[in-house]
């Protein structure tokens, strides 16, 4: 007897679960899209967007977006649209039940600034990834001199409409600037010595302090790391010692050794 109650017991919940899915489930199909709720996960760090950018960017995809049913809503659809957009690295979306759609961003990591030739700028992130110039960002790596306006080989790359996604190494001396950013940048201290870095015309890198009146001559690219620890060496053994405004040039292209100017 106690068995046969349990069972009704059973058989009387699932009904009731069943009903109460259904009925949830009626109510969510009459629901209407009511809400956006966009999130960027480290707007206080990073603000390369922002919520309204990202409403509109949306909106002018899906215009009756807020008349349509919540549960026919392709929420990978709206997930490929938000990802498209040239500053934002990821992001995840979902629905509730209310009626909203939930946007968490994550934006993408500026780590200089490249000026063309044609004075155009624009960022290149860490990840070596173009993203649009936009005014208002924390001061950054700024690099100049003799940058190729045309980018013959970065696939359908211009100054007025830079496209999403595509890769800075595309061109050779793109390349070589992204890994030269990313080493300063990966470093605190060159990162809080080096304010600039110019492009000469044998595609040889000069860099600027922001403390001190001199010039790094820091060549191509080859031996790099090697170079760089030289100059932190240099910073720590040799000018700390002699004084900031002794020298003019600072040349790092030789092997195992600074050959340094001195000023006049």
């Amino acid at each position: 007897m106690k068995r046969f109650r349990n069972v009704i017991l059973g058989i009387l919940v699932l009904t009731y679960l069943a009903i109460a899915i259904g009925f949830v489930s009626g109510r969510r199909g009459d629901v209407l899209c009511n809400k956006l709720d966009i999130i960027i996960i480290d707007s206080a760090s990073n603000n390369l967007v922002s919520k309204s950018e990202i409403r509109a960017f949306i909106m002018e995809k899906y215009k009756n977006l807020f008349q349509t049913r919540i549960d026919s809503i392709q929420i990978h659809k709206i997930e490929e649209k938000v990802n498209s957009y040239p500053a934002i690295k990821s992001s995840e979306i979902y629905k509730t039940i209310q009626g909203s759609i939930v946007i968490k961003i994550k934006q993408r990591s500026p780590i200089a600034r490249v000026y063309s030739n044609s004075k155009n700028s624009y960022y290149i992130d860490n990840e070596g990834v173009v993203i649009p110039y936009k005014s208002g960002l924390k001061r950054l790596l700024v690099v100049n001199g003799n940058i190729g306006t045309d980018f013959k080989g970065m696939k359908n790359i211009n100054y007025d409409s830079l496209v999403v996604g595509v890769k800075a190494d595309s061109s050779e001396i793109m390349h070589k600037i992204y890994e030269m950013a990313k080493h300063i940048k990966a470093d605190p201290f060159l990162d809080a010595q080096i304010e600039q870095m110019y492009v000469n015309e044998q595609h040889e890198f000069e860099l600027i302090p922001k403390v001190g009146n001199f010039v790094i001559v820091f060549g191509d690219t080859i031996d790099a790391k090697e170079k760089f620890a030289k100059l932190k060496a240099m910073y720590f053994d040799g000018i700390g010692q002699s004084g900031w405004n002794k020298y003019k040039i600072l040349n790092l292209k030789y092997t195992d050794q600074v050959v340094c100017t001195r000023r006049d």
